[in-house]
């Protein structure tokens, strides 16, 4: 009877405990579909906002853009007859080509500068298998016949694709910054393949090791002076994004003032001449 009694009270407490645990997770659960709700509540409000000011800025490009072209119908071209309007006229053409001038020449070598940083990526590519090959040319002298001659190819084979982008895009960048350097040489040595089989002997092994070497040692100067131009550009970047906001700003300022004077005088001229008893009071 007192084992019943313990079995039906071990019971009851385990049972008393999967309910405390589901009703736990259960509200956690709950909890966390709250959350949830908020957020993609939050989440269609600002969706609504965003969209919202967009079609704001639609219409008032819009707007902007009617009464551009309503007022260059109007005082385009030379306006001798309304005092003031063609030197801000000429003001904001200047702006405008200064503007373009300056957004260009960010433009063009935001896109040096990328060329500049994938050449420094192939460029250590091709150190990887420079280094690669002249562990594989180290086995080679100490015998490591036909499995490192093949694995020292293959890796020079690499390293010189991998040269060969880097020269590429250098070129690239070169004609969108007129401001970046020619890269040195970089000779990469593949040996020859006959003379390496009918020939092959620790000194063959050594000179083509050396070889090897002095390949490396360019890469390496290359890639130093890759990395230079490289730094050079990104700076010469940020300060013609400086020069491009500071022309942007004068842009916008000629256009704010070109548009006051056109619109005073689109008013003045718009208004009705004075009567016979306006105009003789």
């Amino acid at each position: 009877m007192h084992r019943a009694v313990g079995k039906k009270q071990q019971f009851a407490e385990k049972a008393s405990k999967e309910e405390r645990e589901y009703v736990e997770a259960l509200a956690a659960e709950n909890q966390a579909k709250s959350r949830l709700g908020e957020w993609m509540k939050n989440r269609d409000e600002a969706r609504k906002h965003h969209a919202t000011l967009e079609d704001t800025d639609r219409i008032h490009k819009s707007l902007q853009a009617e009464l551009d072209a309503l007022y260059n119908s109007i005082f385009a071209g030379p306006s001798p007859e309304f005092p003031g309007e063609d030197q801000k006229e000429f003001a904001m053409r200047e702006a405008k080509d200064a503007f373009n001038t300056a957004k260009q020449r960010h433009e063009a070598e935001l896109q040096a500068v990328k060329c500049l940083q994938d050449a420094e990526r192939f460029m250590t590519q091709a150190l990887q298998s420079l280094d690669n090959a002249r562990s594989a040319s180290r086995m080679d002298m100490f015998g490591g016949g036909t499995l490192s001659d093949m694995m020292e190819r293959d890796a020079l084979s690499k390293a010189q694709n991998a040269t060969n982008m880097v020269k590429m895009l250098v070129q690239q960048a070169q004609r969108l910054s007129p401001d970046i350097q020619d890269l040195g040489n970089i000779d990469i040595s593949h040996g020859h393949v006959m003379s390496d089989i009918m020939f092959d002997n620790i000194f063959s092994d050594m000179a083509q090791h050396d070889r090897i070497k002095d390949s490396q040692a360019q890469a390496q100067r290359e890639a130093q002076n890759l990395r230079g131009a490289s730094l050079k550009a990104q700076q010469r970047s940020k300060q013609l994004q400086q020069e491009a906001t500071v022309a942007l700003t004068r842009l916008e300022t000629s256009r704010r003032e070109l548009q006051q004077i056109r619109q005073d005088t689109f008013e003045r001229v718009a208004q009705p001449p004075p009567t016979y008893d306006q105009a003789v009071r």
